[in-house]
């Protein structure tokens, strides 16, 4: 009787069981190896529902999918139909958040892209365009020196090249003419 009243695992209230069916025509020992084998059977399923209580935590789908294969084994016991709608719902919510993620991870590497290709186009396009128009006002303003300075600056954009040399040209020939 006192390995019964001790028996606190499967195995413990088993080997109770046990001693009590070794001594099957003494008094109540059938009905107390029975009640053994019960004990022994909450105590398996009691370590299904709390390894599987366990798993219940975090963020990890594929725990939550096990917590549920182990409730599914031990049914009626417990709280077991309940668990399982909490893993259920945990997966949902784990699956939303992640959905979330995923839109803001999205949306930050467009806006880097665009980013990108904004600056890009600033300084191939924008930038360069402006001094060329800049190049240009002064060299028909005739500030040749200050126009081929820019249109160096911006080498390899449009005709800036050729217009550098007709600037240079031009003030050979303002060079020229003044002597």
């Amino acid at each position: 009787v006192k390995a019964m009243k001790k028996a606190g695992t499967e195995q413990a209230c088993k080997d109770a069981a046990q001693l009590f069916q070794n001594i099957l025509d003494f008094k109540d020992s059938a009905a107390l190896s029975k009640e053994c084998l019960e004990k022994a059977e909450f105590c398996r399923k009691d370590a299904i529902y709390d390894s599987a209580k366990n798993r219940m935590t975090g963020e990890d789908i594929d725990a939550y999918e096990a917590a549920i294969k182990l409730f599914q084994d031990i049914p009626l016991f417990k709280d077991v139909d309940e668990q399982i709608q909490i893993c259920q719902k945990s997966i949902e919510d784990i699956k939303e958040k992640q959905k979330k993620r995923k839109i803001v991870f999205s949306s930050v590497a467009i806006a880097i892209c665009i980013c990108i290709a904004t600056s890009f186009f600033v300084t191939k396009e924008i930038i360069p365009n402006n001094k060329y128009k800049q190049a240009i006002t002064l060299m028909n303003d005739g500030k040749y020196k200050e126009a081929a300075y820019v249109f160096e600056a911006i080498s390899g954009y449009k005709d800036s090249n050729n217009k550098a040399v007709s600037c240079y040209k031009n003030i050979l020939n303002d060079v020229s003419v003044g002597e």
